[in-house]
């Protein structure tokens, strides 16, 4: 696996991993442990977010307006809004399932994690295709 994949894969993990603590501390109080545990957690978060979506440009190549990309690229774009968007809707109905039944209230930092997720997945599901893209494409 190459370095950009898991920097993406680290990020993700890393803001699953603010929002558990978050609800966490929430529930059973903020200890000093936890509090360092989210501000840890956190900053990797910034970190990778920085490194392997602005840093390498994915970010900013699946946010560009239509006008500025050529036929290929609307292809790439499309190609990873479709799947981002899928996976996106597969974790937010899967954390709103076990919400439900667990009667559980989503809390502010889950639901702003699921819209950084929202704009994070297309630009990863490039990343993860990096090199396929032309065979998908084709």
């Amino acid at each position: 696996m190459n370095r950009l994949k898991t920097e993406i894969i680290l990020c993700f993990v890393s803001l699953f991993l603010v929002i558990l603590l978050f609800e966490f501390g929430k529930n059973s109080g903020w200890s000093i442990i936890v509090i360092s545990g989210e501000i840890i957690t956190l900053t990797t978060f910034l970190i990778f977010v920085f490194t392997s979506f602005f840093k390498s440009g994915l970010y900013k190549f699946t946010h560009q307006p239509l006008e500025k990309l050529d036929e290929r690229e609307i292809l790439i774009i499309s190609y990873s809004l479709r799947h981002g968007y899928s996976c996106f809707s597969i974790v937010v109905l899967t954390i709103l399932l076990i919400a439900s039944v667990y009667e559980y209230s989503l809390s502010i930092v889950t639901i702003v994690s699921l819209i950084i997720i929202a704009h994070l997945m297309p630009a990863a599901i490039i990343g993860f295709c990096e090199g396929k893209i032309e065979d998908i494409i084709d």
